[in-house]
């Protein structure tokens, strides 16, 4: 008898978990489930299926909790490894206009500053000693540059403004506008420079 009644309150319980709750309620009775021995549930293994169910839920959740973490790890990863790409290229672009280096000798010289008044007559030079050049300005009125050291020993030149040259006040070697030796000891020439002169800004250029 109890079996019977076990086996009909398994019945219902099957229906209620296949949606069928209303066969379930015709069939079940408050006093069949009053007869029924509820330690008889562990004999019986059609009862396990709804245990495994449930196991199989929980199991399921775990997976999908575990899936989804992944997931968030890995996009989490991906952007920390863009950034860390951006940054580095960033890093990495080269300046798209660096500056040229060319080695040439180039400057300017204002003859407004008082330090660079005597180009301001004619026959009047002035020596750059950073540069080792020296700046005159002609009768002629025209600026001219050259080297300042004499080719013979290195002594710095002077401009003579009535003679129109350059001379070595040591050992008389003497240059003309050019840079060209005209009277010794000296054997070599002077460097000599392109200049410019803008008028309403005082400005002389001196370049290669």
């Amino acid at each position: 008898m109890e079996i019977r009644n076990f086996r009909l309150f398994l019945n219902i319980i099957w229906n209620i978990y296949l949606l069928n709750p209303l066969y379930a309620l015709n069939c079940f009775s408050f006093k069949t489930f009053t007869h029924f021995n509820l330690k008889k549930i562990s004999e019986f293994n059609q009862f396990k299926p709804i245990q495994n169910m449930e196991n199989s839920t929980k199991k399921t959740n775990t997976i999908d909790r575990k899936d989804f973490l992944k997931q968030v790890g890995t996009g989490f990863g991906a952007i920390i490894l863009m950034n860390c790409i951006q940054a580095c290229s960033s890093s990495e672009i080269p300046d798209p206009t660096p500056p040229v280096v060319t080695g040439k000798l180039d400057f300017t010289v204002d003859i407004n500053m008082a330090a660079n008044a005597a180009l301001k007559t004619k026959g009047g030079f002035i020596v750059n000693k950073d540069k080792n050049v020296i700046i005159a300005r002609t009768n002629d009125d025209a600026f001219i540059a050259v080297s300042s050291k004499c080719t013979h020993q290195q002594v710095e030149l002077a401009f003579k403004g009535a003679a129109n040259n350059f001379e070595c006040p040591l050992h008389g070697s003497q240059f003309d506008t050019t840079g060209k030796v005209t009277k010794g000891p000296a054997g070599s020439a002077l460097t000599k420079y392109n200049t410019t002169f803008t008028a309403n800004t005082g400005v002389v250029r001196i370049f290669e």
